[in-house]
């Protein structure tokens, strides 16, 4: 049995987790021991929280623009006004 002493990120967090560890039966027979237990709610929640940057928008339309295809073509419209409207909402709320 392997134990594993870690900061819950490690196990939770969806960004980073024990990705070596995650293969196949690795962690079948774990017992998986939570410290701090209670903060755990609130953190799950910032993983999971919908959040996406101006360069990811960037690159999902610049993907959805190679692909010939009218729906594409509608949605990558649609990222650029949200892309357009992040900008904007950043610079009022920095003052330009």
């Amino acid at each position: 049995m392997n134990l594993v002493v870690c900061d819950y990120n490690y196990v939770f967090d969806p960004t980073i987790g024990l990705r070596a560890l995650l293969h196949g039966d690795a962690l079948r027979d774990a017992v998986l021991i939570i410290d701090e237990a209670h903060n755990l709610v609130d953190r799950s929640r910032e993983y999971y929280s919908p959040e996406i940057g101006t360069s990811s928008l960037e690159r999902a339309r610049q993907f959805l623009e190679t692909l010939s295809n009218p729906v594409f073509d509608e949605l990558a419209g649609l990222v650029a006004d949200l892309e357009r409207e992040v900008r904007d909402r950043v610079a009022d709320s920095l003052g330009d």
